[in-house]
């Protein structure tokens, strides 16, 4: 049976999995998010280093930057072109602190010294799937 666990950067399904009975039929999968939540939240409920054993490498993955069709930036210079001209309006979806979507957008923000809004979300689906709420 596979259970779909989602929320807190992948943590909640962790800990799942950590706390499961030590028989062998219960494995996860983790992403690079949770293993970063591992170093930066010193309250998770289990031990990372600890509680789970390594098994394969399951697939590789890159992040793209998507806009809505009608965003007015078509490309990666457009977009740091209008959220320099529009300092704090632009908005962006994660699935919150820590989780690799964030800390991706947080260092492009950085390195491309922008002033724009994190929205956070308890899944990456959620930010993905948000409707417009603009005024």
């Amino acid at each position: 049976m596979v259970e779909n666990r989602p929320g807190a950067a992948g943590t909640l399904g962790n800990e799942a999995v950590a706390r499961a009975q030590n028989d062998g039929y219960t494995l996860g999968i983790m992403t690079a998010g949770q293993i970063i939540a591992a170093v930066m939240n010193k309250f998770l409920r289990y031990d990372t280093r600890s509680a789970f054993d390594p098994v394969s490498l399951v697939a590789t993955a890159g992040l793209i930057i998507l806009v809505r069709p009608d965003f007015p930036a078509g490309d990666v210079k457009e977009l740091i072109a209008l959220a320099r001209a529009k300092p704090g309006k632009i908005v962006f979806g994660s699935p919150g602190f820590g989780a690799t979507q964030y800390l991706t957008a947080e260092l492009f923000r950085q390195i491309a010294d922008l002033d724009v809004l994190e929205v956070p979300f308890r899944t990456s689906p959620e930010a993905t799937a948000a409707p417009d709420r603009r005024p």
